[in-house]
């Protein structure tokens, strides 16, 4: 390997770990007080189970300049075909301005969602776990974990910045 692709390769790396270039340090937490990200609350998970799940309220602050939405990926750690890029759906929520905003909650398995929110992408879920929309945790209480990465986004769908939150087991 010659300099310049060595050079390459580490200014590669270093985008990488350092994320968008906006330098913005978005954070997101629990507005609901049910959610604690250790166990999902009752009844917050999928009808399948017996649950009529919704996504949990979000506080999310240090959005920076020039977003216009937040893209919420739900995604199951521990089952590997939707434990990334929004396995169990991404929902999608207007930003109209300011650092910080709350995200409402969106109902599980239905397309139908409040005003301001879209289903952006339908979860991958297969069989008898299909279902429109975002999924709510669907392992039947066997402990899968379940996790969010919230993207703060302009209107090219270019990530400004984004985190994780985790929402717990079930």
């Amino acid at each position: 390997m010659n300099l310049k692709t060595t050079c390459i390769i580490a200014i590669a790396a270093l985008a990488i770990v350092a994320g968008p270039a906006s330098g913005a340090t978005l954070e997101a937490s629990f507005a609901d007080p049910i959610w604690t990200g250790s166990k999902i609350p009752e009844g917050q998970h999928c009808e399948k189970f017996g649950g009529n799940g919704a996504t949990p309220e979000l506080k999310v602050s240090g959005i920076p300049a020039g977003t216009t939405a937040i893209l919420v990926e739900f995604n199951d750690a521990s089952f590997p075909p939707l434990s990334s890029g929004g396995g169990h759906g991404i929902v999608g929520f207007e930003h109209a301005g300011g650092t910080e905003t709350t995200l409402p909650p969106v109902p599980g398995g239905t397309e139908e969602t409040p005003a301001g929110t879209w289903i952006e992408k339908k979860n991958r879920a297969t069989g008898a776990w299909e279902s429109p929309g975002y999924l709510p945790p669907c392992s039947g209480g066997i402990g899968n974990r379940y996790f969010a990465v919230i993207k703060a986004v302009d209107a090219n769908k270019t990530v400004l910045a984004q985190t994780e939150i985790t929402l717990g087991r079930y």
